[in-house]
């Protein structure tokens, strides 16, 4: 399966042309569905797409007004705060005077912070990579946590003037261990594992970025809950108990929401394309579950 960088998933709605076992789940499925009854997992994703869809209009009509604002967004999602341009000479001025007058934990914590600013401002603006990394990587060193995760990052994909995927995988796997409360260092150390980006430093191993996608969407980390949301849709097909399928399609379902509402935009395009019934893989599983709810096997209706 080729894998790309998770900043960039496509999110493409499953086309069922291109799956040839889709076709012979509706039929060799059909019979069992006929005289099982409803269970809580039916239940719950059949309730699920039916909550959603009442708040579709809603929905739509709030993701189409944030379209507007969206392309004054900066490239990346993280960090956080990216400082613009013109704020550096201000950041420079901050740190020079905390790190002069010392002072006890709090002060240190507030002047690594503005330094972890002036680092991202000067590499994510481009102005002095070098500069930015080693900032970074001195922060790194003193335990500054999202400094780890953006030494990580920036040497594991050479945003600077090095690419170093040993010392970056190195960096993230300290800040995810951790326990990064942010969720931002599971995401990233997943994406290592998810697209072998840095082995053989980090293998690909899809099981293991799983684990530390969930730890991140546990922590309410917008990017890892799509790609929680994401994988359980891709392995969907792979599962034999059926009703691990209607929990797996209905978490998805709500992990999309969850991170749709908060910006992500691959997460608002599969939503969107399950609400309007063009997401063929979860289509099959609503169809399913909506079955299970309401047929009896005389025909009657069960509720």
């Amino acid at each position: 399966m080729q894998r790309i960088r998770i900043g960039q998933v496509a999110g493409a709605v499953f086309v069922a042309s291109a799956n040839p076992w889709y076709y012979s789940l509706q039929s060799s499925r059909k019979t069992a569905l006929d005289n099982t009854p409803p269970s809580e997992a039916a239940k719950s994703l059949s309730n699920t797409v039916q909550r959603l869809k009442r708040q579709e209009t809603r929905i739509k009509t709030k993701w189409a007004k944030d379209e507007e604002s969206w392309h004054k967004l900066p490239s990346r999602s993280w960090p956080i705060i990216q400082p613009d341009v013109e704020e550096e000479e201000g950041l420079r001025g901050r740190v020079k005077i905390c790190r002069a007058e010392g002072g006890g934990d709090s002060i240190k914590k507030k002047c690594d912070d503005d330094e972890f600013l002036l680092a991202t401002c000067l590499l994510f603006n481009n102005l002095d990579t070098a500069e930015g990394l080693s900032r970074y990587r001195s922060l790194a060193g003193s335990g500054h946590l999202d400094s780890m995760v953006a030494s990580g990052i920036v040497l594991v994909e050479g945003l600077g003037e090095e690419t170093e995927p040993k010392e970056g995988s190195d960096w993230l796997t300290k800040a995810q261990k951790l326990e990064d409360p942010s969720g931002q260092a599971d995401f990233e150390l997943g994406c290592l594992f998810y697209n072998g980006s840095a082995a053989p430093f980090v293998q690909e191993d899809e099981a293991a970025a799983f684990k530390l996608f969930e730890k991140g969407a546990n922590k309410g980390h917008i990017n890892s809950s799509f790609m929680v949301a994401d994988m359980l849709v891709e392995n969907l097909h792979t599962k034999t108990d059926q009703e691990e399928v209607l929990i797996d399609s209905a978490r998805a379902i709500e992990l999309f929401y969850f991170a749709g509402n908060r910006g992500h935009r691959f997460s608002r395009q599969q939503l969107l394309a399950i609400l309007e019934g063009r997401h063929e893989i979860i289509k099959l599983r609503v169809m399913e579950a909506e079955q299970k709810k309401v047929s009896h096997p005389n025909g009657k209706e069960r509720e």
